[in-house]
């Protein structure tokens, strides 16, 4: 029986050193000179089989067998508690990643994109708001600039008859409408959706001023993996999850949930369904043709029942009007594809086991995404979150932490041809040449006017050194070509040509409308307000030991003087009130402003939000 064992001991024992160490040189091979790459899914996994069958079988039975050289005990489980802490060492240094650590910093607020106006009829619009302050609360600066920059260029957020900034009867979000909002969520960090723009989206939903009755649904498909909840999330508190932020609003007694697509549409978990109008009641995934379209048909945690394609079922019909599309990707570099964006992110949309893992980017080459945007659901309003943009082409899509960029910038459209080709041309690829990221060249590959179609295959490398996954060099320009044939041929208007873009900008000042805490300056002077956000009129008080001759000033983002506001004396301090108008009285547009008071040598400042 003790021969039996101990045969047995043996065979683990080599199993385990030639499963790990076959991992481990498989890890070397395909991480080579990229230290980075060992956080791709498939190189952790080989570490971790490394660190099993060696540190923790191989090695701990090898030093248990060594009385032949006569150890001690003693030594022996020195030895073993050795190996014990350096497979702990190795987890730390594979899952343990910096947070908020900005390497390739780059100072994006400086580089100019110029807004621009097309003279043609058929145009696309992109919105973009650069180098918003760092969110904090519910609301979110960066969110309600770009709805007020919508608003100035007839896009308005809210369907409403009341004369306000943000309504027009002709309005994306009605009162009663359901709203799916397809974020990011197979990827933790800086792969995901940022949480504080979810939050500042789904905050102005649910304050529609006609009051919101309807419902707001996050939804994903993560493939191989997904989740609402990381430990490390793409946030300013990096504890905020997606699931807090459901679970914020709906404790307030919103309608506000999330739907895992991927427990319906993921290899084994993939269930074929057909309509609620054919009887059908059971969640799952449509299939309707040869084409390659599929879609998410599934009940909401309210009972709602959507059909992605067809609408809202009620029972007898399908109200298509009521169900809206916001499209919310985060942007980042892909190793595969250059850029991903609106587009690249619609795989998300569709059932995995349709596709499988196999062909998938090929079939995004070809415009399988532009067929299910065409066909199942073409999104009402593409919103790309830039906070954040991973600019190294070799980190994308998992984009860790430690190699991130920070930008404070978002970027909108209906049309996500132009608005892919925009963040790719205008904003990642500019930060990662700039930023000096080791893949240097590979800034070529975000470039969406790329006609470099070399594809020497996987693990070779491109005319320019850099490595290449198999893809097309210029893999983001062939699909959005793809994307946009087929969105022509199903009638949408979508383009790359940029005579046929306007772009309107919306640039925070380059030194941010910070308050005087936050810049570290101490003053014996305090500004308080009584509303911030406000949208009729906000009391400003001002703390501290001063003349009432001092008068408050306004300044706009750019820093031009909009308001001059005379203080008047109370008892134990000096106010004014502001209705938001300037110097000709007149009403300022939606925005944040500064308000900065100086006296003597003292100067204390503070932002403010208007919402008209």
């Amino acid at each position: 029986m003790k021969r039996i064992f101990n045969k047995l001991i043996q065979v683990l024992t080599i199993n385990s050193i030639i499963i790990g160490i076959g991992s481990l040189i498989w890890l070397i091979f395909r991480s080579g000179t990229k230290p980075s790459r060992i956080h791709y899914p498939c190189q952790k996994a080989a570490a971790n089989n490394s660190v099993f069958f060696l540190g923790s079988i191989a090695i701990p039975i090898i030093a248990s067998k060594v009385n032949f050289i006569r150890i001690r005990s003693i030594t022996k489980y020195i030895l073993i508690a050795i190996f014990a802490l350096l497979i702990i060492f190795l987890l730390i240094r594979l899952y343990h990643r910096p947070v908020n650590k900005n390497l390739n910093s780059v100072n994006f607020a400086t580089f100019p994109i110029p807004e621009k106006l097309s003279e043609q009829d058929s145009t696309s619009t992109i919105f973009i708001v650069k180098s918003f302050p760092n969110p904090a609360g519910v609301y979110h600066q960066g969110v309600d600039s770009l709805i007020s920059l919508l608003a100035q260029h007839g896009t308005y957020f809210y369907k409403s008859n009341k004369t306000l900034p943000w309504c027009d009867t002709s309005g994306l979000i009605g009162k009663n409408d359901v709203v799916l909002i397809k974020v990011n969520a197979e990827w933790p960090e800086r792969g995901m959706t940022n949480t504080d723009v979810i939050k500042g989206i789904i905050a102005r939903i649910v304050a529609h001023p006609d009051t919101f009755t309807g419902e707001v649904c996050l939804v994903e498909n993560g493939q191989w993996r997904f989740a609402w909840s990381y430990s490390l999330n793409n946030a300013e508190d990096v504890n905020q999850s997606m699931q807090t932020v459901i679970n914020y609003f709906s404790g307030l007694g919103y309608h506000v949930t999330g739907y895992n697509w991927t427990a319906i549409g993921y290899s084994t978990n993939n269930r074929w369904v057909s309509e609620y109008e054919d009887g059908d009641t059971l969640d799952g995934y449509v299939k309707e043709d040869s084409s390659g379209m599929t879609y998410a048909k599934f009940k909401t945690s309210y009972g709602t029942k959507v059909s992605t394609r067809k609408g809202i079922w009620d029972g007898f019909a399908y109200d298509n009007n009521r169900l809206k599309f916001i499209n919310m990707p985060v942007l980042k570099s892909h190793s595969l594809m250059g850029v991903s964006s609106s587009i690249k992110h619609y795989i998300g949309f569709l059932s995995y086991r349709a596709i499988g893992s196999g062909s998938m980017h090929s079939q995004v080459l070809t415009g399988l995404l532009g067929v299910e945007m065409g066909k199942a659901r073409f999104p009402n309003l593409n919103i790309v979150d830039a906070t954040w943009v991973s600019a190294e082409i070799t980190t994308g899509p998992s984009s860790p932490n430690n190699l991130a960029t920070r930008l404070n910038t978002l970027l909108a459209s209906k049309d996500p041809v132009a608005l892919d080709y925009t963040a790719g041309k205008k904003v990642l690829r500019p930060v990662s040449w700039w930023s000096g990221h080791s893949g240097f060249a590979n800034y070529n590959r975000m470039d969406p006017d790329n006609l470099n179609t070399e594809n020497p295959g996987s693990g070779h490398n491109y005319s320019d050194g850099t490595l290449c996954s198999g893809m097309p060099y210029n893999a983001f320009h062939q699909y959005l070509v793809a994307t946009l044939n087929q969105l022509r041929q199903r009638g949408h208007w979508v383009t790359m040509d940029t005579n046929q873009m306007n772009i309107f900008v919306y640039q925070f000042p380059v030194s941010g409308i910070e308050d005087n805490k936050s810049q570290g300056i101490k003053s014996p002077l305090k500004l308080e307000v009584s509303e911030n956000p406000f949208s009729v009129r906000t009391l400003i008080r001002v703390l501290g030991d001063i003349s009432d001759r001092v008068e408050v000033k306004i300044y706009d983002a750019k820093g031009a003087l909009v308001q001059n506001l005379p203080l008047q004396k109370e008892s134990n301090s000096y106010s004014t009130t502001w209705d938001g108008t300037n110097l000709s009285g007149q009403k300022l547009p939606s925005g944040a402003y500064l308000i900065s008071l100086e006296y003597k040598n003292n100067k204390v400042e503070k932002k403010i939000v208007f919402q008209r």
